[in-house]
């Protein structure tokens, strides 16, 4: 799959130098999110390094940032920061919590119970999203994951001063069975500690939901299997956004880096609400 990545506050020209220096100088590996911001200089917090948690922040990460414990998605994050480019500040929820949530509150065998019906019920994709979403919403949090994720939204909102973005970070997504592009929750804007619980449980569910079981089966994937992580971001003020390919996806031309931007956050782009600004540039 060509890598891509998403970004924001970047003019025109800034889009295609950017575009240049990166299909030339990074290839193949799939990106998530540059900014044209001063780099952040946020010291690591001794409360987010723990068994949960990866600090995107520290040196030397990249080799902590495993799929397995922090999905595709954070793991390239990783290897940005680990690069040395401009990434807005984040932590990573692992899928040890994730575990740890369906193990403490009791509800890990209810999910199985419902994604047993995959098999007995083929088709019926809604009846077991919808169970699985309450089972979800309705569990405890767990104290210890609770009081950390306050830690988290403290510590990188400035003490809400600055609005975050949770990111799903699923344990198949960006993997080469599968992509999961655009399936997987994320949620902007996130500006206090209610609403930071509420994008956990959000986007926990949305590995879950109809469109995410139907592709499951589709790819020949386990859903059992299925583990997110959560990337908690500190948000930028975006002129513009877009999505980069390394790779041209239509063609499969490496030689050519496709561009897609429109002015505003990148979900619109993503999900295909706008009709963004489309830029072919040969990294020759």
């Amino acid at each position: 799959m060509p890598g891509n990545t998403c970004f924001a506050h970047l003019s025109l020209i800034e889009h295609i130098r950017f575009m240049r220096c990166m299909a030339t100088t990074v290839g193949l590996f799939p990106l998530i999110m540059v900014l044209n911001s001063e780099k952040q200089n946020q010291s690591p917090s001794p409360e987010l390094s723990g068994e949960y948690w990866l600090d995107l922040r520290s040196a030397g990460i990249l080799d902590a940032v495993t799929t397995a414990r922090a999905g595709g998605k954070a793991a390239n994050l990783a290897r940005l920061a680990e690069l040395d480019l401009p990434t807005p500040s984040a932590v990573v929820l692992t899928t040890d919590a994730w575990y740890h949530f369906i193990e403490k509150s009791g509800i890990r065998s209810g999910i199985e119970e419902a994604l047993k019906t995959l098999t007995s019920e083929p088709g019926d994709f809604e009846g077991p999203a919808r169970r699985i979403a309450s089972l979800i919403n309705d569990a405890e949090m767990p104290v210890t994951l609770a009081r950390q994720m306050g830690a988290a939204y403290k510590d990188l909102s400035m003490n809400d001063s600055r609005p975050l973005a949770i990111r799903s970070s699923g344990s198949y997504e960006d993997s080469p069975e599968a992509s999961f592009s655009g399936m997987l929750s994320t949620v902007l804007g996130v500006s206090s500690l209610e609403k930071t619980f509420e994008a956990v449980r959000k986007c926990w569910t949305s590995a879950f939901n109809t469109r995410s079981l139907r592709y499951l089966l589709r790819m020949g994937l386990d859903p059992a299997g299925v583990a997110v992580a959560l990337i908690f971001q500190q948000m930028e003020t975006a002129r513009s956004s877009g999505v980069l390919f390394t790779v041209d996806p239509a063609t499969g031309e490496r030689d050519i880096a496709v561009l897609e931007a429109a002015y505003g956050y990148g979900p619109a782009v993503v999900s295909g609400d706008v009709t963004p600004d489309l830029y072919r540039i040969n990294k020759k």
